[in-house]
């Protein structure tokens, strides 16, 4: 936890670090990702944000609770202090609700309050994935069904209440911040009108920089951008909020004019950034003034994924959480399906062949991924993200996506799990081969000899698997029954 106050002379100033763990870097840096920008805000109240700031070696997630209010004892005439909660998991519905808790408590009873919610954390234990807790703080409960990659959904584990239940089915697939309404993330304007273009700009890999009054919003958008992905995971770098006290602002900048600015997602404040970043391929404006609204939208590329009129007319017009909670099932499916569409066309590099498999188990491979033959199948092919959009308009977006960071991560990871499930299959189909009924010729017979028998010397080696090795044998003898006497022979003077 950590407290940063405005001081009229040193400007903002971390007052306190508990436990005080931090480098004298990282406290600069959360001294000023602490406050929203006192250039563009000026709200009076309390507001909630999370921001992300780089540690020696990971990216901790900082919620912070800040309160502004008019003081005349002050100097500028305003009372400014935020306090936060760092943490390396990005457990945004989990931290808000401790946060919405912890921050009035410490306004009224001061730092003493820390130790306690301290102990209220240190009592949870390890929270393992997948599951739904009720977790205590501070005389309340906190619900929270912790993200997971791998989740079966049973009735018991819902809330009791409706939009419980609804938001607790799409906390644990994968994906990040799948804990956010996107709903009331964007509102009904932005979500109507931009959020298929959005979700284009992020599994293509373009920069985007969201522009927003305050940093709850910017934050907000930010976070619910990256969750539409789902399943993938967004693997570029993303701030959901940053200032131009950020150690890598002026690296971003240098980027940007060098048109070097990719797979990045920015939130801010400041409308300086408009200069800054005037270079950056995507710029999205957003205006509070009547609701959540697009005030200006710059995008590199034009669209091509059109609004789903058939999700937009599912949407429910009544300003409640219950609205709320419907809409932001009925657009998780469908975004989680027009992800999905997209990635179905990669499971031929992914999928075990169990015919190829069977009639050759000895030279099966899992196919190759050519960028080049994969967009020329897709002129002739059927694949799901027709539903969507024209063939040349998906072509367009596969060309994209393929050469984005985030498609690269997820294919590589695909692959590998892939490959370990493929390697037990091909271990099964090796050891049942029925080599009995299948017609060699010689020279295939000594090639499948010669594989075979480095099988078996591996088996014999590892020595774990005796019926493997049994099988092996009895499949070496039935390849020498199958060749004459010369064939025999000469099979026997390869092998020496």
């Amino acid at each position: 936890f950590s407290v940063v106050t405005f001081d009229e002379d040193l400007g903002q100033t971390l007052e306190l670090c508990y436990p005080d763990v931090l480098f004298e870097q990282q406290k600069h840096a959360l001294a000023f990702l602490a406050f929203p920008d006192s250039n563009s805000f000026n709200q009076l109240g309390d507001i909630t944000y999370v921001f992300r700031m780089k540690s020696t070696e990971e990216y901790l997630y900082g919620f912070v609770y800040f309160r502004l209010k008019r003081d005349p004892s002050k100097p500028r005439g305003f009372f400014q202090k935020s306090v936060v909660l760092l943490s390396p998991n990005p457990f945004v519905g989990l931290f808000k609700q401790v946060m919405d808790i912890l921050g009035p408590l410490y306004f009224e009873h001061g730092e003493a309050i820390f130790e306690v919610v301290a102990s209220c954390l240190e009592n949870w234990g390890q929270v393992k994935p997948g599951a739904s807790l009720e977790l205590p703080m501070l005389g309340s409960v906190i619900n929270y069904t912790v993200p997971s990659t791998n989740m079966a959904f049973s009735p018991e584990s819902f809330g009791e209440n409706f939009c419980e239940m609804l938001d607790s089915i799409h906390q644990g697939y994968p994906g990040l911040f799948q804990d956010i309404n996107i709903y009331e993330a964007f509102g009904p304007k932005i979500t109507k009108k931009h959020l298929w273009k959005l979700w284009e700009v992020l599994v293509t890999g373009e920069s985007l920089v969201v522009l927003a009054s305050n940093p709850g919003t910017c934050s907000q958008i930010v976070l619910g951008l990256i969750s539409l992905i789902s399943p993938l995971i967004y693997s570029g770098d993303f701030h959901p909020y940053f200032t131009v006290f950020d150690n890598e602002f002026r690296d971003m900048q240098t980027n940007c004019e060098s048109s070097n600015f990719t797979n990045t997602l920015l939130g801010v404040t400041n409308p300086f950034f408009l200069k800054a970043l005037q270079d950056s391929p995507n710029i999205f404006q957003v205006d509070e003034k009547e609701g959540l609204e697009c005030s200006s939208a710059s995008y590199k590329n034009g669209t091509l994924i059109q609004p789903c009129k058939a999700v937009i007319s599912q949407l429910q017009n009544q300003p409640s959480k219950e609205a709320a909670a419907i809409n932001n099932s009925i657009l998780r499916r469908h975004f989680r399906e027009l992800t999905l569409s997209l990635l179905q066309p990669f499971q031929q590099f992914l999928s075990v062949d169990q015919k190829a498999l069977k009639e050759a188990p000895y030279t099966f491979e899992l196919p190759c991924f050519s960028e080049q033959e994969f967009l020329k199948s897709l002129n002739y092919s059927l694949f799901p993200l027709l539903k969507f959009t024209t063939r040349p308009k998906a072509i367009n977006l596969y060309s994209k996506f393929i050469r984005s960071s985030t498609f690269r991560v997820w294919f590589a990871d695909q692959k590998q799990k892939a490959s370990a499930e493929a390697h037990e299959a091909i271990q099964e189909a090796m050891y049942n081969f029925d080599l009995e009924s299948t017609e060699l010729n010689v020279t295939e017979c000594k090639s499948l000899y010669k594989k075979i028998e480095t099988r078996l010397k591996y088996e014999q080696t590892t020595g774990t698997n005796q019926e493997a090795i049994t099988k092996l044998r009895k499949q070496l003898g039935v390849l020498v029954s199958k060749m004459t006497g010369t064939d025999q022979q000469e099979l026997y003077k390869i092998l020496q």
